[in-house]
Protein backbone atom coordinates (compact mmCIF):
# COMPACT_ATOMS: atom_id res chain seq x y z
CA UNK A 1 0.00 0.00 0.00
CA UNK A 2 1.20 4.20 0.25
CA UNK A 3 1.55 5.30 2.99
CA UNK A 4 2.15 9.32 3.69
CA UNK A 5 5.41 10.07 6.30
CA UNK A 6 5.04 12.88 8.48
CA UNK A 7 8.14 14.04 10.08
CA UNK A 8 7.71 12.98 13.72
CA UNK A 9 9.93 11.90 16.12
CA UNK A 10 8.25 8.59 15.85
CA UNK A 11 8.99 8.64 11.62
CA UNK A 12 11.90 9.83 11.29
CA UNK A 13 13.98 10.17 14.71
CA UNK A 14 14.09 13.59 14.43
CA UNK A 15 12.44 16.30 16.87
CA UNK A 16 9.78 18.89 15.55
CA UNK A 17 12.93 21.16 16.50
CA UNK A 18 15.41 19.54 14.79
CA UNK A 19 13.52 19.68 11.85
CA UNK A 20 12.68 23.80 11.73
CA UNK A 21 16.72 23.43 12.57
CA UNK A 22 17.74 22.49 9.02
CA UNK A 23 17.87 18.58 9.15
CA UNK A 24 16.61 18.19 5.09
CA UNK A 25 16.90 14.20 4.82
CA UNK A 26 15.34 10.97 5.69
CA UNK A 27 17.41 9.33 8.49
CA UNK A 28 14.45 6.69 9.22
CA UNK A 29 11.38 5.23 8.11
CA UNK A 30 8.98 3.21 10.93
CA UNK A 31 6.72 0.68 9.86
CA UNK A 32 3.17 1.53 11.36
CA UNK A 33 1.17 -1.32 9.12
CA UNK A 34 3.34 -4.73 8.64
CA UNK A 35 1.15 -6.36 6.15
CA UNK A 36 0.92 -9.93 5.48
CA UNK A 37 2.04 -13.09 3.30
CA UNK A 38 5.19 -11.49 2.28
CA UNK A 39 7.80 -14.30 1.03
CA UNK A 40 10.43 -11.41 0.24
CA UNK A 41 11.46 -8.34 1.27
CA UNK A 42 9.04 -5.67 -0.91
CA UNK A 43 10.88 -2.81 -2.78
CA UNK A 44 10.50 0.49 -0.81
CA UNK A 45 9.87 3.86 -2.92
CA UNK A 46 10.75 7.26 -1.41
CA UNK A 47 9.35 10.12 -3.34
CA UNK A 48 11.45 12.08 -4.61
CA UNK A 49 12.11 15.80 -2.81
CA UNK A 50 10.14 18.67 -3.91
CA UNK A 51 12.43 20.84 -6.95
CA UNK A 52 13.26 24.39 -6.38
CA UNK A 53 12.73 26.85 -8.82
CA UNK A 54 14.77 30.42 -8.05
CA UNK A 55 14.13 33.33 -9.98
CA UNK A 56 16.70 35.50 -11.01
CA UNK A 57 15.64 38.26 -9.09
CA UNK A 58 16.21 35.70 -6.08
CA UNK A 59 20.18 35.45 -7.49
CA UNK A 60 22.34 38.47 -6.37
CA UNK A 61 25.38 38.75 -8.97
CA UNK A 62 26.99 41.12 -6.73
CA UNK A 63 27.64 38.82 -3.49
CA UNK A 64 26.69 35.10 -5.55
CA UNK A 65 23.96 34.78 -2.68
CA UNK A 66 21.18 32.88 -3.12
CA UNK A 67 17.45 34.20 -1.45
CA UNK A 68 15.34 31.19 -0.41
CA UNK A 69 12.89 32.41 2.44
CA UNK A 70 12.95 29.70 4.78
CA UNK A 71 14.68 27.26 2.97
CA UNK A 72 15.72 24.38 5.75
CA UNK A 73 19.16 23.71 4.01
CA UNK A 74 22.24 23.18 5.73
CA UNK A 75 25.96 23.59 4.48
CA UNK A 76 26.41 20.48 2.28
CA UNK A 77 22.98 19.97 1.39
CA UNK A 78 23.26 18.67 -2.53
CA UNK A 79 21.35 19.73 -5.61
CA UNK A 80 20.97 18.67 -8.57
CA UNK A 81 20.84 21.69 -11.09
CA UNK A 82 18.51 22.29 -14.50
CA UNK A 83 18.44 25.31 -16.23
CA UNK A 84 15.02 25.36 -18.01
CA UNK A 85 16.62 28.09 -20.23
CA UNK A 86 19.34 30.08 -20.07
CA UNK A 87 22.01 28.75 -17.66
CA UNK A 88 23.76 30.05 -14.59
CA UNK A 89 27.20 31.46 -15.65
CA UNK A 90 29.75 31.61 -13.19
CA UNK A 91 33.71 32.70 -13.45
CA UNK A 92 34.75 29.40 -14.16
CA UNK A 93 32.26 28.46 -17.08
CA UNK A 94 28.50 27.76 -17.12
CA UNK A 95 26.72 25.90 -14.75
CA UNK A 96 25.71 22.63 -16.75
CA UNK A 97 22.12 21.11 -16.64
CA UNK A 98 22.53 17.73 -14.20
CA UNK A 99 25.51 19.08 -12.52
CA UNK A 100 25.50 18.68 -8.78
CA UNK A 101 25.51 21.85 -7.00
CA UNK A 102 26.40 21.81 -2.63
CA UNK A 103 24.83 24.63 0.19
CA UNK A 104 27.39 26.58 1.55
CA UNK A 105 27.61 30.10 3.91
CA UNK A 106 23.55 28.81 4.88
CA UNK A 107 21.42 31.04 6.73
CA UNK A 108 18.11 31.41 7.72
CA UNK A 109 16.76 32.56 4.17
CA UNK A 110 19.85 32.31 2.02
CA UNK A 111 22.60 30.42 0.80
CA UNK A 112 25.66 30.20 -1.90
CA UNK A 113 26.59 27.39 -3.80
CA UNK A 114 29.44 25.52 -4.98
CA UNK A 115 30.84 22.51 -6.95
CA UNK A 116 32.02 20.37 -3.85
CA UNK A 117 30.81 20.36 -0.64
CA UNK A 118 32.87 22.86 1.29
CA UNK A 119 34.09 24.17 -2.05
CA UNK A 120 34.68 27.54 -2.81
CA UNK A 121 31.10 29.75 -3.56
CA UNK A 122 30.71 30.32 -7.42
CA UNK A 123 30.99 33.70 -8.38
CA UNK A 124 27.72 34.31 -10.54
CA UNK A 125 28.35 36.37 -14.00
CA UNK A 126 24.58 35.47 -15.15
CA UNK A 127 21.80 34.34 -13.15
CA UNK A 128 20.39 32.30 -15.87
CA UNK A 129 16.63 32.77 -16.18
CA UNK A 130 13.13 32.54 -13.94
CA UNK A 131 12.87 28.80 -13.79
CA UNK A 132 16.78 27.99 -12.59
CA UNK A 133 15.77 24.18 -10.95
CA UNK A 134 17.34 23.13 -7.99
CA UNK A 135 16.09 19.42 -6.62
CA UNK A 136 17.99 17.27 -3.86
CA UNK A 137 18.51 13.32 -4.33
CA UNK A 138 15.98 11.01 -3.67
CA UNK A 139 16.27 8.72 0.00
CA UNK A 140 16.25 4.90 -0.73
CA UNK A 141 15.48 2.18 1.71
CA UNK A 142 15.67 -1.48 2.09
CA UNK A 143 12.48 -3.86 4.09
CA UNK A 144 13.14 -6.74 6.68
CA UNK A 145 10.66 -9.25 6.36
CA UNK A 146 10.09 -11.99 8.47
CA UNK A 147 7.32 -14.71 9.57
CA UNK A 148 5.73 -12.94 6.41
CA UNK A 149 5.47 -9.55 7.69
CA UNK A 150 7.63 -6.37 7.05
CA UNK A 151 10.00 -6.12 10.12
CA UNK A 152 11.82 -2.96 9.34
CA UNK A 153 13.03 -0.84 6.91
CA UNK A 154 16.49 0.93 6.76
CA UNK A 155 16.91 4.14 4.97
CA UNK A 156 20.24 3.11 2.35
CA UNK A 157 20.79 6.58 1.65
CA UNK A 158 19.37 9.73 3.06
CA UNK A 159 18.71 11.90 0.41
CA UNK A 160 19.05 15.45 0.69
CA UNK A 161 16.55 19.19 0.36
CA UNK A 162 13.09 17.40 1.52
CA UNK A 163 11.21 20.13 2.18
CA UNK A 164 8.47 17.92 3.72
CA UNK A 165 8.05 14.27 4.64
CA UNK A 166 7.52 11.80 1.12
CA UNK A 167 5.36 9.66 0.53
CA UNK A 168 6.65 6.37 1.17
CA UNK A 169 5.58 2.98 -0.84
CA UNK A 170 5.76 -0.23 0.13
CA UNK A 171 5.17 -3.24 -2.66
CA UNK A 172 2.47 -5.25 -2.64
CA UNK A 173 3.29 -9.28 -1.76
CA UNK A 174 4.12 -10.80 -4.35
CA UNK A 175 4.94 -14.71 -4.97
CA UNK A 176 6.94 -16.39 -8.09
CA UNK A 177 5.57 -20.70 -8.45
CA UNK A 178 7.78 -21.48 -10.94
CA UNK A 179 5.77 -23.84 -13.74
CA UNK A 180 7.04 -26.99 -12.61
CA UNK A 181 4.82 -26.88 -9.42
CA UNK A 182 1.41 -26.41 -11.58
CA UNK A 183 -0.24 -29.50 -12.01
CA UNK A 184 -2.54 -28.07 -15.40
CA UNK A 185 -4.51 -31.42 -15.21
CA UNK A 186 -5.34 -31.46 -11.73
CA UNK A 187 -5.42 -27.33 -10.93
CA UNK A 188 -3.30 -27.96 -8.18
CA UNK A 189 -0.44 -25.34 -7.26
CA UNK A 190 2.39 -27.31 -4.91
Amino acid sequence: GTTTAVIDDNVFGITSGESLGGVDNITSIAVNEDGARYVQAPTITVAAPTARTITQANINETTNVFTVTGHNMRDGTKLTYTSNGTNIVHSGGTLADATAVFVRDATTNTFKIALSAGGTALDITNDGNDSNSFVGDTATATATVSGGVVTGVTVTAVGSDYQSAPAVTVEVPKMTIPTANVNASTNVIT
